[in-house]
């Protein structure tokens, strides 16, 4: 078993939404344990909403969003990753004059 670290940011303009890849587990792999730890940094002003999505399904939070101001939200995901599946960033900055941004670390154990 192999240990998986990946750190994104998310960096959405003002106004913008979208879906970014977190990760993609590699072909004949598969990822477990995964561990995911939010952050919002000062100044993100509950303006930034995050969501994580395998496909089309939403996996974390179960419904809404996450958002905050100085704040870390740690998740413990059931869901394991199989061959070439990835798992999705939603974003949404509902703040239309001023680009927000959130700090994301992936790690999981890869079989």
């Amino acid at each position: 078993m192999e240990k998986v670290q990946v750190c994104k940011i998310v960096n959405a303009s003002a106004g913008a939404s979208g879906e970014t890849i977190l990760y993609t587990e590699s072909a004949g792999r598969v990822l477990k344990n995964i561990k995911i730890q939010l952050r919002f940094p000062s100044g993100a002003s509950d303006e930034l909403r995050i969501r994580f999505l395998r496909g089309n399904r939403q996996i974390s939070p179960e419904s809404g969003y996450y958002a905050g101001d100085n704040i870390e939200y740690k998740m413990n995901l059931s869901e394991k990753l199989l061959s070439e599946d990835s798992l999705l960033v939603k974003y949404e900055n509902t703040n239309t004059t001023e680009a927000r941004k959130c700090y994301i670390f992936l790690e999981g154990d890869r079989e």
